[in-house]
């Protein structure tokens, strides 16, 4: 009776030091990040995990049966053409990049309006809170619908120009003239 109590003691010493071993092993690795396969499976392998965790759970694939106009949000260290696009028109740049958590090196003074054509098969979803994430802000608290488009080619421009900084909501009327204006 005494050998059994020893083993089942030694074993137990061992599963429970294995198991702290592993988890300082992992303690510095990567986070896996779990998501929806047939949702992402239209994003190359190699950027699924990150496009993914910039989704709130609950993306879905999604084919729209219109013409379906959005905006892309750019400037600093992030072009004009890009996969990420936004159903909402801010009219403040800071309100833009804490609700679609925006990467630091997107400035985002800069947004292009879109038309993606009907037809068009997207990830949809809410972008997920990546505040203190590696490359971005403690603003970046997301929860803004986002889009996603595997082939920005898809995307046609339909108007750019330069968010303006004002301390008072903008009409649809003043937002078209800030739109009409190029970018250079």
């Amino acid at each position: 009776m005494k050998k059994v109590i020893f083993l089942v003691c030694c074993s137990l010493t061992l599963l429970i030091a294995g198991c702290e071993a592993e988890s300082m092993n992992t303690g510095n690795a990567e986070p896996e990040i779990i998501y929806d396969q047939e949702v992402f499976s239209m994003v190359e392998e190699p950027r699924r995990a990150e496009v993914a965790r910039r989704f709130n759970p609950g993306a879905q694939k999604i084919v729209i049966n219109n013409d379906l106009h959005v905006y892309r949000y750019w400037g600093g260290g992030s072009g004009e053409s890009g996969f990420f696009f936004a159903k909402k028109m801010f009219t403040e740049r800071d309100k833009a990049k804490r609700a679609l958590a925006l990467p630091e090196r997107n400035t985002a003074l800069n947004v292009t309006q879109y038309k993606i054509p009907a037809g068009t098969t997207l990830i949809y979803g809410n972008a997920a809170n990546m505040a203190g994430e590696d490359g971005y802000d403690m603003e970046a608290t997301g929860g803004a619908e986002l889009y996603y488009l595997p082939n920005p080619r898809f995307a046609e421009k339909e108007l750019v120009g330069k968010l303006e900084f004002t301390h008072h909501e903008q009409t649809m009327d003043e937002l078209e003239e800030v739109e009409a204006v190029t970018v250079e």
